[in-house]
């Protein structure tokens, strides 16, 4: 061969191997359960996001995610003429067409037979299907489009639509063959799959801590497989966006706790999950009218629990509030109080006063009594793990002759415990040392108290 002919070949096959290397593999999974319209909207706006942005040598294959049903590949040869969106649909005119036929064909469920959630899917099913059939080495993004809770008419036992059933983490540590959620012995199954979820609207949810479980659930079966969960949504476009920009798998600090509630294997199955103490349901003000009761009641008013937390009461506490009083000085004392629910949530204070896991709703520059009708708190929307829970006080400003006393208390799961504290110093400090309180998990001066919320709660001794 002429050496001068060489050169543009060799390059010529690496442009080409280049565009292969390049290519992105996707699988669609939608749901039969809903109405045609909304089927044939999802299908509208999934076909023009390809005809957009999919690049020769990519693959997009879509699936029926609840019968667990092939409808077709939508395939671009690994050439710059099907860049254009025309030459796109004029190649693959077969699966366009049988796309806008199942959409006809969906339909609420309407009976026995069916599911009883609008958008349902067998997502566990799917997951394992697409893990086991298709090669994901290279990376696969997995574009899942229905509802979060899992409802099959022939697993009624694990079905997701009764009340706010949640299933405990000690079932994805389970075998596959006792649950639906299990994964032992699944390995990486889901290794290199990115999985974004959009449920069609926000009927589903039972409040912030049922939809802060449902998508924690999901994250944590991902991960125990080797996947991701990158995105979980109620609207469409965001999810279409978040696969365009090959946008990360938001961090979370959902530390699985695989001992929680482990549950009797009876007849082959697990037990549905208990996510609140003596109820198979979260409670909420709909459910249980006590529970506005209580949370109307400011928490040093509350009567003190007696009742000793049980160990796995830690794990996934409900209706977290933590709060501080203090004795008045000479003058005003100023107190703070610091706390975050894990080492990767934000942390609340007077400086940071929201959160996706909470609120601090008022600082006191002065001792707070029942006259001001509040005291210095931080109230958690989401399950609590005990365990990591970080508490701190910092005084702030002070001028006294005595040690400062003051008392915290800490209510879970509708119970309220109360501890004593003191400080032995005779003025404030404005904060200093926070950066190393906080990074160390211990008081970097005495002007610092961290507070164990387990001697709080009696579950370990001061």
């Amino acid at each position: 061969m002429n050496k001068y002919f060489a050169v543009p070949i060799i390059i010529l096959f690496f442009v080409c191997n280049a565009t292969i290397a390049n290519a992105r593999d996707y699988v669609v999974g939608l749901s039969p359960y809903q109405t045609a319209e909304q089927s044939k909207d999802q299908v509208k706006a999934l076909l023009g996001f390809f005809l957009d942005n999919a690049e020769p040598g990519d693959s997009i294959r879509f699936y029926d995610a609840f019968n667990l049903r092939t409808l077709g590949s939508f395939t671009l040869p690994s050439d710059d003429a099907y860049r254009h969106p025309k030459a796109k649909v004029a190649i693959n005119k077969k699966i366009i067409a049988a796309l806008f036929a199942f959409a006809k064909t969906a339909k609420e469920p309407s009976g026995d037979e069916d599911p009883r959630v609008s958008g349902a899917l067998r997502l566990p099913q799917f997951l394992k299907f697409i893990g086991k059939n298709l090669n994901h080495t290279g990376g696969l993004d997995l574009i899942v489009l229905g509802s979060p809770l899992y409802d099959d008419p022939k697993e009624k036992d694990y079905s997701m639509a009764q009340d706010t059933y949640v299933p405990a983490e000690s079932q994805i540590n389970a075998l596959p063959k006792l649950t639906p959620f299990g994964t032992q012995g699944n390995g990486k199954l889901l290794e290199n799959i990115r999985i974004h979820l959009a449920y069609p609207d926000e009927s589903w949810k039972k409040g912030n801590q049922h939809s802060f479980l449902v998508e924690r659930l999901w994250a944590l079966y991902s991960l125990r497989q080797g996947g991701a969960l990158v995105t979980f949504v109620g609207d469409l476009p965001i999810l279409l966006d978040r696969v365009k920009n090959n946008s990360p798998a938001p961090t979370h600090n959902y530390n699985p706790d695989l001992s929680l509630n482990r549950e009797t294997i009876k007849d082959n199955k697990i037990n549905i999950v208990v996510v609140d103490k003596n109820s198979t349901t979260l409670e909420t003000e709909e459910t249980n009218p006590q529970v506005l009761k209580s949370s109307q009641v400011l928490i040093f008013d509350r009567n003190l629990s007696q009742e000793p937390v049980s160990d796995g009461e830690t794990f996934m506490a409900t209706n977290v509030e933590v709060g501080i009083t203090w004795e008045k000085g000479e003058e005003a004392i100023d107190l703070d109080l610091y706390g975050r629910p894990s080492p990767q949530a934000k942390v609340l204070y007077f400086g940071s006063t929201t959160s996706p896991e909470g609120e601090f709703p008022k600082d006191f520059t002065s001792s707070p009594t029942s006259s001001n009708n509040s005291y210095e708190t931080i109230r958690f929307h989401v399950p609590v793990n005990i365990r990591h829970l970080f508490l701190a006080i910092n005084v702030y400003s002070a001028k006294t002759k005595q040690d400062i006393k003051g008392e915290i208390r800490i209510t879970l799961n509708n119970k309220t415990y109360s501890q004593a504290f003191k400080l032995g110093v005779r003025s404030g400090n404005g904060g200093y040392g926070e950066r190393g309180t906080l990074n160390s998990g211990k008081a970097s001066n005495a002007h610092w108290i961290v507070i164990d919320p387990l001697q709080v709660i009696g579950l370990i001794q001061s």
